[in-house]
């Protein structure tokens, strides 16, 4: 919670998967302390076995379907 603490990321809610795990966006700040553009400046992760890329994780992303945090009931 330190990153949304300091206003780097944000909960962007829940994928419909087990354990409906949380979702987080980068905000505006982040890429400031960063010195970044856009996040396509980034490197990319390695490609190692058992590891998702940033290719990857955005096709995931766009296949889930997000459930917004708002009507996430703790």
């Amino acid at each position: 919670n330190t990153l949304v603490e300091r206003e780097l990321l944000y909960e962007a809610g829940r994928l419909e998967l087990p354990g409906r795990p949380i979702t987080y966006k980068t905000t505006d700040n982040f890429l400031r302390c960063f010195k970044l553009e856009s996040l396509a400046q980034l490197p990319s992760l390695p490609d190692e076995d058992g590891q998702l890329n940033l290719n990857e994780i955005g096709t995931l992303q766009q296949d889930a379907d997000f459930i917004p945090d708002d009507s996430f009931e703790e």
